[in-house]
């Protein structure tokens, strides 16, 4: 099958040569030079030859039978078969045509699959063929043939390089087809079809050649490297912009080719370094460049970057400092010449848009410039331009002032990426930047050198002699002061950072110690193995030579001195001498470089001029002096700053050579780079607040808006990443001044702020940046909570934002009219023209304006800060809290809020309450505090003092009901409930009714504190609710649920809460306090409690007989005898009992004898017979231990003088009858009256007989004593029914 397939090559490559030969026979016998109608009437006519050759070779061809193309038969050679197309082609007989037609049959061979790199024979080829074309003549036709012949060539040319074989062409020969190709379309005077296509086929012979080098596939292509860069150059004469501009095309695209694999290519780079970059300079900074030749320029900067940014050193900063920190100067006063300025800075800009938008282009500026001891502070420098660019706009923005910020928020977006990738990879690698490292240190410390120097230096420049006296005083050598040789080193190192001039002048000051630093300074120098006008091109590139003859001729003698040290052998033999010729070369360039000098010096005066100033000390050889002259001459001796070194060639070589040094003897900090991020962002983030605060203001697109305010975004995160809580609260501070529309002292202002995108973006902006790093913002806060309560003032917060406890829907609170924000000042309007269906425009404006800030407010997602609290940093929570106190002082309303807000975040911060708790009891105090003030200044509780005091009282239940639970609440919820108790009771009063309510939801939820403090308080505050029938209820009902749920029972608290009992008015809760005492106490209580409490128990019941309750009295006097004849009660002595009749017993009995009750008559009567038969069992059960008592007479007459009484109101007679003759009975038996002319008996007699009727009397006192054996507890007939029907 190989041989076969071989085979068919071989046919078809035949096959086409022979058409090939047809095609050009043909074309030539078009012509009448190669065809005459003499052949068709001779036998012989004589051919011409070139026709003669190819018809001989195309008839050898044709007779082989088998031709191979690697193996030729008879000799037959590829070659042998084109040297007619060559000669045709070379010819200056053949015509356009025939040649073009020659042209296209060698390029069909030449891509024919048999020509390729396994032929032996491919690299003659394709160089015959590449000759041949490269030296094709033809006679002229007319211009539009000879350039289609033209059109034609250059595709020959470019499809040479494309062939397989193009890759065998010698690095000389592609460049001569390149030279070709330039000379077709720039040399040829062409029309514009042939010089773009010659431009067309240029670059494609760039492009192939360079991406060949760069895949190996062939060695070098410095040539032509060096041609595209000649063709570029502008000092090398005859170049066109045109000519300029292409060539500068073809750099970039190299550039763009290689990209960093140029470093690869040594030769390459070297010539990129050099040559490359310098003709960029020249080109950008040229006096008659154009926006094309710059802005090709600049392209090509920025791929050197991309290509070799690590060898570029000096040529980076140069190229900076010369072109895009450089503003242009209008040279003059038309508005042509300003509108190309503008358009000149507007390119510029737009370059350093794309190389601030590389995120490791400004980062590389700051360490390796900004942080290096010799190099000018590049990043700092560009960003004082960007930001100069802005400050200028005036009322209306421009593009420049556009680009600038562009610029700007392009390294804040880069360094906020940085930051973020840093992180990631700190995380991912555990480490964390320590600063205080040594090599942390160490760089603070060369900053800190490094900005001195920058000091001095600048001194130096603006005055040379102040500023060199400044540096010997300033004492940066650690000597007292600095010595000439200290200060000619610092000249010499820092000269780039001083002017020229300035540098000049300080070196040729007539005093001793600026002349021992000349001395110093010259030593400095390099002499040897130079000759005396390169030495001396050598000095004049450093400093400017200015001044007077004197100083100029001082100068040069030290010159002269060092030149003689460093050149012993020099033919000049002595110092003076090499002076005398020094002067006589500086005074020739002067003659020949002075542009208002029409007659230059000649080389004859030259030597006059020299031999005269050697008065024949040594003899003049004219040779060397001619060549010193041809030299000055052609090259003059300049003295440029560091920004155009590009203009010298002896300090671009200086410059090179530094920039290698700096490669090979930098340092690696790249474990820095978050610390240097840092000291970026610290220069940088004031100029990004002022800048996009000059923006904002003046834009009137959203474009520019979205920009800036995504600024502050990153700005704010690259702040929160290094924790510069000063940086992201000025950024806060900064955006809460752009929405001051929003504002309670406006009438418009929500129509202003839904009209205001600005401030719209703002409000969003602010609550992003508190959303994502308010735990890196401290007195922001406060800025924050102003706007807050601001848009709380204008009705734009959501109801549910604060107060979403459910139980709380339940709290009755004091309603406080808010007054309406206007949210339409043409209500009215709206609905006259809503009705007669269409709007006016203002109408409809509005409407959509307050639309527009409530969609704002929602997306500032205002109700999300509460639970994103909880993770906030302990400072900056310590802030909020600071805050919203001081947002509460203002009016009532932001009063309420502002507590409600703390009191939320205090119980979403519950397990880091110990940070917070001082404020916020602090603040809950003071409330309470001015609450009581403005009573007692006004003696009436007011409508607002209500309301805070309604809210204080909530705040503080809100925190018990949600924390209690917590270990760390329980040492602060008592002090905190006793701010209730030190409340007048007048104020507590007013708010028992939310107390209880609020006690009744903590009991409800479970909720307990273990401490009786509480419970004596939480009694005290139901004490208060029962002494108003508004409360009354409520308190009961709280009561009650503490009893049953007995969550106030705690062993050791029994004594502290019988003492609660009985210092309080508790009255109404005795049924309660008795089933405790019955059912749980009696156990666990000493005597002395015991009896307390007896005796507490009895004064509230007896309290409550004279109730206005009936579900009261009702159960009260069977309570109260169960409680006083409790048969534990044996052992008790007289003394108790005695206190019992003589204290509440004695009170109830006066109170229902005198009727001073407010009880109506009916009820009274009721009450009345209850008291006689209550007092009548408990005196029977008791009587025994009450005749022990001394005074227990008192007793008994007291009890008939409230039977006495009652008898005369007309109560129940029957009870008193009965009650009477029960008690007699039971004295009689116990020989109380065994004495009947005893003063007690009497007196007894009297009493009795004065309250019954006569008969019942008689009856009465004669009963015998036997009949007292009835049972003293039995209660009567008519106790029984009373007993029943109550």
């Amino acid at each position: 099958k190989k041989k076969k397939k071989k085979m068919e090559e071989n046919i078809a490559l035949k096959q086409l040569l022979l058409n090939e030969c047809n095609e050009v026979i043909v074309a030539l016998r078009t012509s009448p030079r190669f065809g005459k109608i003499s052949r068709f009437e001779t036998e012989m006519e004589m051919e011409n030859k070139l026709l003669q050759e190819l018809k001989e070779k195309r008839a050898e061809l044709a007779a082989l039978e088998e031709w191979d193309i690697k193996k030729p038969n008879h000799g037959m050679t590829l070659i042998d078969i084109l040297n007619p197309f060559f000669d045709i082609v070379r010819s200056d007989e053949t015509s356009g045509p025939q040649t073009a037609v020659t042209f296209q049959s060698l390029v069909r061979i030449l891509n024919h699959s048999s020509i390729n790199l396994e032929l032996e024979s491919a690299s003659k080829i394709i160089h015959e063929i590449t000759s041949a074309v490269k030296h094709c003549q033809f006679q002229t036709v007319d211009s539009t043939t000879d350039q289609l012949i033209l059109h034609q060539l250059l595709d020959v040319f470019v499809n040479i390089l494309r062939s397989k074989c193009g890759l065998l062409l010698r690095e000389d020969v592609v460049l001569g087809l390149a030279k070709s190709c330039f000379k077709i379309g720039r040399e040829t005077r062409p029309g514009i079809m042939l010089r773009k296509k010659g431009e067309s086929a240029l670059e494609t012979i760039v492009e192939v050649s360079f991406k060949r080098l760069l895949n190996r596939q062939i060695k070098s292509m410095d040539s032509l490297l060096e041609f595209i860069i000649d063709i570029s150059d502008p000092t090398i004469g005859g170049k066109t912009h045109p000519i300029r501009e292409m060539g500068l095309g073809l750099i970039s695209n190299i550039l763009e080719i290689m990209g960093e694999k140029m470093q690869e290519f040594p030769k390459i780079l070297n010539i990129a370094k050099d040559r490359i970059i310098r003709t960029l300079l020249r080109n950008a900074t040229s006096e008659y460049t154009t926006l094309r030749i710059l802005s090709l320029s600049l392209r090509g900067f920025k791929n050197m970057m991309t290509c070799a940014l690590e060898h570029l050193h000096e040529q980076v900063e140069v190229f900076i400092h010369a072109v895009h920190l450089k503003q242009p100067h209008i040279i003059q006063n038309s508005q042509e010449t300003k509108y190309i300025n503008l358009q000149i800075q507007e390119l510029v800009l737009e370059s350093l848009v794309e190389i601030c938008s590389d995120i490791r282009l400004p980062s590389h500026f700051y360490l390796h410039y900004d942080c290096n001891p010799t190099s000018s502070n590049l990043f700092e420098s560009i960003c004082d331009f960007l930001t100069r660019n802005i400050n200028h706009a005036s009322e209306n923005l421009n593009v420049l002032n556009i680009l600038a910020l562009q610029a700007l928020m392009a390294i804040v977006k880069g360094l906020n990426t940085r930051c973020e990738m840093d992180l990631a990879k700190m995380e991912k690698e555990g480490k964390k930047i320590d600063e205080n490292a040594t090599i942390v240190k160490e760089h603070e410390k060369q900053k800190q050198i490094k900005s001195k120097m920058m000091e001095v230096a600048e001194q130096i420049t603006k005055s040379p002699k102040s500023g060199i006296e400044y540096l010997c005083n300033s004492q940066f050598y650690g000597t007292e002061k600095a010595t000439p040789k200290q200060c000619a080193k610092f000249l010499w190192k820092y000269r780039n950072w001083i002017g020229i001039n300035a540098l000049g002048e300080a070196l040729i000051i007539s005093k001793p110690f600026f002349e021992e630093m000349l001395n110093a300074y010259m030593d400095l120098f390099d002499f040897k193995g130079k000759e005396l006008q390169e030495a001396l091109r050598l000095m004049t590139s450093k400093f400017f030579l200015s001044g007077e003859g004197q100083q100029i001729q001082r100068l040069l003698g030290t010159f002269s001195a060092t030149f003689c040290r460093d050149n012993p052998d020099s033919p000049y033999l002595n110092h003076n001498n090499i002076w005398l010729v020094s002067v006589s070369i500086i005074m020739l360039h002067s003659d020949l470089h002075k542009k208002q000098n029409k007659r230059k010096m000649g080389l004859q005066q030259f030597l006059d001029n020299v031999s005269f100033a050697l008065e024949g000390e040594i003899e003049i050889d004219p040779v060397v002096f001619e060549h010193i002259y041809n030299d000055v001459k052609e090259s003059e001796m300049l003295c440029v700053n560091f920004a155009e070194s590009h203009k010298s060639d002896y300090a671009w070589n200086a410059l090179i050579e530094n920039s290698e040094f700096y490669k090979e003897h930098r340092v690696n900090v790249e474990e820095l780079q978050p610390l240097l991020d840092k000291e970026m962002f610290n220069h940088l983030w004031k100029k990004v607040i002022v800048s996009t605060g000059i923006i904002l203001e003046l834009t009137k697109t959203e474009e520019q808006r979205v920009l800036s305010f995504n600024g502050y975004k990153h700005a704010a995160s690259i702040a929160s990443y290094f924790q510069l809580t000063k940086v992201c609260d000025q950024l806060v501070v900064e955006l809460c001044k752009m929405t001051k529309c929003l504002s309670t002292e406006k009438e418009n202002a929500l129509v202003e702020f839904g009209t205001s995108e600005r401030a719209q973006m703002a409000t969003r902006t602010v609550f992003n940046i508190t959303h994502q790093y308010g735990s890196n913002m401290r007195e922001g806060w406060h800025y924050v909570l102003d706007l807050i309560t601001r848009i709380f003032s204008l009705q734009l917060l959501p109801e549910h934002l604060l107060l979403r406890e459910a139980y709380l829907k339940e709290i009755q609170l004091t309603k406080l009219e808010r007054k309406k924000q206007a949210k339409s000042t043409n209500s009215g309007t709206s609905s006259f023209w809503g009705f007669w269906g269409s709007e006016p425009e203002e109408a409809a404006v509005e409407k959509d304006s307050l639309e527009k800030a409530e969609k704002c407010i929602q997306l500032c997602r205002i109700p999300e800060l509460l639970n994103e609290a909880r993770f906030l940093h302990p400072s900056s929570l310590d802030y909020l809290v600071s805050a919203i106190i001081m947002g509460s002082q203002k009016d009532v309303f932001l009063s309420m809020f502002c507590n409600d807000l703390l009191i939320d975040i205090t119980i979403s911060n519950a397990e880091r309450l110990d940070i917070i708790w001082s404020y916020v009891f602090k603040h809950i105090s003071s409330q309470m505090n001015i609450v009581c003030k403005e009573y007692n200044q006004h003696s009436v509780l007011r409508k607002r003092e209500l309301i805070i005091l309604e809210h204080v009282v909530l705040s503080v239940f809100r925190l018990l009901i949600a924390l209690s639970d917590r270990d760390n609440f329980k040492t602060k919820a008592l002090p905190l409930l006793q701010l209730m108790k030190q409340l007048h009771s007048t104020l507590l009063l007013h708010v028992v009714p939310q107390l209880c309510q609020l006690l009744l939801v903590f009991i409800s939820k479970g909720k307990t504190l273990h401490h009786a403090k509480f419970w004596e308080i939480l009694l005290q505050i139901a004490a208060h609710g029962v002494k108003h029938e508004k409360t009354f209820g409520v308190a009961q009902q709280l009561f009650n649920t503490i009893i049953e749920k007995e969550l106030y029972f705690f062993p050791d608290n029994v004594p502290l809460l019988i003492d609660i009992y009985l210092n309080t008015s508790l009255s109404v809760f005795a049924p309660q306090m008795y089933k405790l005492f019955n059912n749980r106490l009696k156990d666990k209580l000493n005597e002395k409690q015991y009896l307390d409490l007896w005796l507490k128990l009895i004064d509230s019941f007896v309290t409550l007989c004279h109730s206005l309750h009936q579900n009261i009295r009702s159960n009260t006097f069977s309570i109260l005898q169960q409680i006083c004849l409790d048969p534990s009660l044996t052992q008790i002595d007289s003394a108790p009992l005695m206190e019992c009749f003589n204290g509440p017993f004695s009170r109830m009995m006066t109170s229902l004898g005198q009727a001073t009750t407010q009880m109506n008559e009916d009820i009274l009567q009721q009450t009345r017979s209850r008291a006689v038969g209550f007092i009548c069992r408990v005196f029977l059960h008791w009587c025994p231990k009450l005749q022990e008592a001394e005074n227990w007479q008192q007793v008994w007459f007291s009890v008939l003088d409230f039977m006495k009484q009652c008898m005369r109101r007309g109560s129940a007679p029957v009870v008193i009858f009965e009650s009477i003759k029960n008690m007699i009975l039971v004295m009689n038996a116990s020989k109380a009256f065994q004495d009947p002319n005893s003063s007690f008996t009497v007196r007894t007699k009297a009493v009795v007989q004065d309250i019954l009727p006569q008969n019942l009397f008689e009856e009465l006192w004669n009963i015998p004593s036997e009949e007292s054996s009835t049972t003293q507890d039995e209660p009567t007939s008519n106790d029984k029914k009373e007993e029943e029907a109550s």
